[in-house]
């Protein structure tokens, strides 16, 4: 350890090189994993860190720093704000469009999230992992493929067009049953691939905005399948945008199954769906380099506006799913903003469907989880008479519920559901009111 001294200028980063939960960070391999130039990058989940021949340096933050080396550059790296900002536990995030270091308290603080645990076995075998996220199955066991292995790494897309942190990827999607992890460790197998029940990010400690989802199908989103529903750029997770699910809270992602009346199309892994939603909350974060968007989401496709009348079972299962997300997050927090979209079922009734709306926001209205300064926002269907009343909702002295435009948008080719492409520029005007609209 004596030459954990030899400089000061080094100290703070020669406290990782010493901490006992700090790995050897890989290679990346691509110097567009890391914008900011700091020598750190973002690559598959996971830090890396960039080679380099050059010299270059920064100038310092006025925000708390530390002075940090890495081959061939320095800079001054400022220490995070918030531990969620290091989803993958090394000792370095990503805050406001820049790197920053965590604080170390003690070397047992830090949980790295989704990366190989150090107990599991290494596999044998390369063929233990055929889908190449890192971890394998093999003797009826979860293992690990050594960084060292022959075993092939999967490609994770990226695009110099995206946020930094929308390079990451969710490498391990959600196992749909307990009995697909027998050994009980949080990882198992199925559909010849990898699942796990560890969720990556912070359970949701850091949502900040917590968003209800509710409508007809287009709220959904099931009906994109087949029609070229995912783009691995733009529909490519990001670490500030969470979903609940039947395995709680985690980083939203198209191969997830958020609602339980999800009907599905096929295989939700391989074919992912697209919703208005995800993107809602892509968008939001752009837009705001604090919020952190949580989505709870329970439709009724094919229902009438009634449906949702507090009376019935529907609202019920409305009310106790939303209990239970809130009640699965690590403090008390209540919905900020109702997403609706619905109306296709009620074309054209359009007295009828006016009167009711006005009673649906009043009936979420009086529920205890919802916040009192929570926005209703709701979006046009394709080319229907209700839309009139949907836009009433911007000239109705109601400062807390809006309407966002369908214009321009297209359909699948059946005239009602939005295609993949629609429903991102959907997501996109949804955030765009709820910001305004919160912001009265």
């Amino acid at each position: 350890m004596q030459h954990c001294y030899k400089s000061a200028v080094f100290l703070s980063v020669l406290v990782y090189c010493c901490s006992s939960f700090v790995y050897a960070r890989p290679i990346c391999t691509s110097a567009d994993s890391d914008p900011d130039g700091d020598g750190f990058g973002w690559e598959a989940g996971e830090s890396c860190l960039v080679e380099s021949t050059a010299t270059g340096a920064s100038t310092s933050s006025s925000t708390s720093t530390s002075s940090v080396s890495s081959p061939g550059r320095s800079r001054v790296v400022r220490v995070c704000q918030n531990s969620s900002s290091d989803p993958d536990g090394d000792g370095f995030g990503w805050e406001n469009n820049d790197s920053c270091r965590v604080r170390v308290v003690a070397a047992s603080t830090s949980t790295p999230v989704m990366r190989p645990s150090s107990s599991k076995p290494v596999c044998r075998s390369a063929s233990a992992d055929p889908d190449g996220d890192g971890f394998g199955w093999e003797n009826n066991a979860s293992c690990v493929v050594s960084r060292n292995s022959s075993a092939s790494t999967a490609v994770f897309p990226s695009s110099t067009a995206l946020l930094p942190e929308e390079k990451f990827t969710l490498r391990v999607p959600a196992c749909s049953d307990q009995r697909f992890d027998p050994d009980g460790d949080g990882f198992g197998w199925e559909n010849s691939r990898s699942c796990t029940f560890k969720n990556a990010g912070d359970g949701g400690r850091s949502i900040t905005d917590v968003i209800l989802v509710t409508g007809q199908s287009n709220a959904l989103g099931a009906e994109t399948v087949p029609f070229d529903p995912f783009d691995p750029d733009l529909d490519s997770p990001v670490r500030r945008v969470y979903a609940y699910s039947e395995n709680g809270w985690g980083i939203a992602g198209l191969q997830q199954i958020w609602d339980q009346g999800w009907y599905p199309r096929g295989d939700i892994a391989s074919e992912p769906a697209n919703n208005f939603a995800f993107h809602f909350g892509k968008s939001l974060v752009r837009k705001n380099a604090n919020a952190v968007v949580g989505i709870i989401m329970v439709t009724a496709p094919g229902a009438g506006i009634q449906f949702w009348d507090p009376d019935g079972d529907f609202f019920d299962q409305i009310n106790s799913h939303v209990t239970d997300a809130l009640n699965a997050l690590p403090r008390n927090v209540k919905v900020n903003g109702i997403l609706w979209h619905q109306g296709e079922t009620d074309f054209y009734s359009t007295n009828f469907y006016r009167d009711r709306l006005q009673n649906l926001i009043s009936n979420f209205r009086a529920q205890s989880w919802l916040d009192r300064d929570a926005v209703f926002v709701c979006g046009e269907t394709l080319n229907s008479p209700v839309n009139a009343n949907l836009r009433a909702l911007n000239t109705d002295g109601d400062a807390k519920t809006g309407c966002v435009s369908a214009n321009g948008l297209q359909s699948i080719g059946d005239g009602v559901h939005f295609d993949a492409a629609s429903l991102r520029t959907l997501g996109g005007r949804y955030s765009d009111k709820y910001q305004s609209l919160k912001s009265m």
